[in-house]
């Protein structure tokens, strides 16, 4: 190999081993998540008589909500974060899940059928969400995701692009995982309703 040969392969293993660098340097995900787990108005009796807070990250003020980066430490206990929004088709899959460590943890997973791009600017049905904690695990792949925050329309337009999205997630049938009502036939699984306000940004795309 001749010297302008070699100083071609250099020069472009320099520019991949910067690329990478740079892209490895951004910043962290970082999340709010107000989630809730309550009886719902239809299916067999929940665990969760009134509503009660599944893991609440950030803080839910202004126009805005405060969001914790991920590694960092929210009211309750550290968090860890990980999301991707990417464009698919006429819209975006997204794959979202955000971890409270500590007594009042737990942990909120949201996402789309792969490669469908469900997820468009009006909304989405057919979202998966669970919610997870020592104690319990609750499971729904018949979500609708709205773009609301605290009731509101989300004040910001548009609610998703690449690599963030500010969305309500809504799952009144909510399936327990380990529960059950005895039945004559055996058992059926107990339902919750889960909610969860939620802001991703900084995501993969």
């Amino acid at each position: 190999m001749n010297f302008r040969s070699l100083r071609h392969v250099l020069g472009v293993a320099l520019a991949a081993a910067a690329a990478a660098a740079c892209s490895s340097n951004g910043p962290p995900p970082t999340v709010f998540m107000a989630s809730t787990i309550q009886a719902g108005s239809v299916g067999p009796a929940c665990d969760y008589g009134s509503q009660t807070t599944w893991i609440d990250i950030g803080i839910a003020t202004g126009v805005d909500p405060v969001t914790v980066g991920s590694g960092g430490s929210s009211t309750d206990g550290k968090i860890s974060a990980s999301c991707s929004v990417h464009p698919a088709g006429n819209g975006f899959d997204i794959s979202l899940s955000a971890t409270l460590y500590g007594l009042k943890g737990g942990t909120v997973t949201i996402t789309s059928p792969p490669g469908q791009g469900a997820v468009t600017t009006s909304g989405a049905s057919g979202i998966t969400m669970i919610f997870q904690n020592a104690t319990g695990k609750y499971t729904s792949d018949a979500c609708t995701l709205t773009y609301t925050y605290s009731g509101e329309a989300v004040p910001r337009s548009p609610p998703i692009a690449s690599g963030r999205i500010w969305a309500h997630v809504s799952c009144p049938m909510a399936l327990d995982n380990y529960g059950m009502i005895l039945t004559n036939d055996g058992g059926i699984p107990k339902s919750c309703d889960t909610e969860a306000d939620f802001l991703f940004e900084y995501c993969g795309e």
